[in-house]
């Protein structure tokens, strides 16, 4: 069992190293003992706050970081940017709008804008088939046949831009942070971070904002108050540590 705290360690604050299998579910109670994460060991924690930060240098062992009861100041640049949440359940929130380098626009339809879930246990950025498929052609990603796609490794930097407006804030991904890069018999292959992912109703549909777009921020899951923060990274975030 991992450490039990009480609301005394909120001025000394735990620190956790990322491995990857680390997700974050809403809380049904936040002044009770609950289950936030699930790791390799359970850890039980009373806190309301809880931010979480990745570090995706394949050079450092370095994983992220992982805080319970405030926030490190020194990984992201304020302001905060505080998000409602919207559905109970989950940490869903409201997502204005998805450009692409400003040629092709998502959730645009609706003035209530789309749905989106923050979600530290999906890997990739999931969107409603329709979307995702016209995504995936504008930037020139061809399908697999098993349901992944590709892109030319050589044509990263030209990628679009993709950005995601939320609460009038804007969050911006190069295609060097939402292409994947892997090796497979000693030649690299580049990997789409985008994945089609249909939720039915009542929940959907929704955009699911996993790793490859959380990954590039600073993310607080505040309970008590009912709302996710997001802040751009600093640049001691964003280097090796």
């Amino acid at each position: 069992m991992g450490d039990v705290m009480d609301n005394s360690t909120c001025e000394r604050l735990q620190y956790f190293q990322i491995t990857g299998q680390d997700t974050a579910s809403f809380p049904k109670q936040p002044r009770r003992m609950q289950t936030w994460f699930t790791f390799t060991e359970v850890v039980m924690v009373t806190f309301t706050v809880c931010p979480h930060y990745y570090c995706r240098n394949n050079g450092s062992s370095f994983g992220g970081e992982l805080l319970f009861g405030g926030v490190d100041e020194t990984r992201f640049v304020s302001p905060i940017n505080w998000i409602p949440v919207t559905q109970k359940g989950y940490w869903q929130i409201r997502l204005d709008v998805v450009k692409v380098q400003g040629a092709l626009s998502f959730c645009y339809r609706s003035t209530q804008g789309c749905q989106a879930v923050v979600d530290t246990g999906t890997s990739l950025i999931g969107g409603p088939a329709r979307d995702i498929l016209l995504l995936q052609q504008f930037i020139g990603a061809t399908p697999t046949a098993v349901g992944e796609y590709l892109v030319d490794c050589v044509r990263i930097s030209s990628l679009p831009v993709v950005s995601f407006l939320i609460n009038n804030v804007e969050y911006s991904l190069t295609g060097e942070q939402y292409i994947r890069r892997e090796t497979l018999n000693n030649k690299e292959i580049c990997f789409s971070g985008f994945q089609a992912i249909d939720v039915p109703s009542p929940v959907g549909p929704v955009w699911i904002l996993g790793d490859v777009f959380l990954s590039q921020f600073y993310s607080i899951y505040d309970r008590g108050h009912n709302q996710v923060g997001l802040a751009h990274l600093s640049e001691k975030s964003k280097i090796s540590v």
